[in-house]
């Protein structure tokens, strides 16, 4: 399986990035721990979303949009809602 994950920054939650990793769990733990260049400076990093693809392709395409203006707008509104639409 191939993942496509989403990080929000603990500190800073404007900052987020989406990638794909066939092991969230060890990307997960190497970008919190500022092993990850790109994203030390705005560590700790929560997982605000992951979802499943049975292939890597399938999981860089998928990236990929949500990385767009229109993916970004469909991922607010269907994968990870704003805090504020909860209180």
């Amino acid at each position: 399986m191939h993942y496509v994950y989403r990080l929000q920054s603990a500190e800073d939650p404007e900052k987020t990035i989406i990638d794909t990793s066939s092991n969230v769990r060890a990307r997960f733990k190497l970008h919190n721990s500022g092993e990850v260049p790109e994203t030390a400076a705005h560590r700790p990093w929560v997982l605000s979303f992951y979802t499943a693809f049975p292939s890597r392709t399938r999981a860089k395409e998928f990236a990929h949009y949500l990385k767009s203006e229109a993916g970004q707008a469909f991922g607010a509104k269907h994968l990870w809602p704003s805090r504020e639409a909860h209180s």
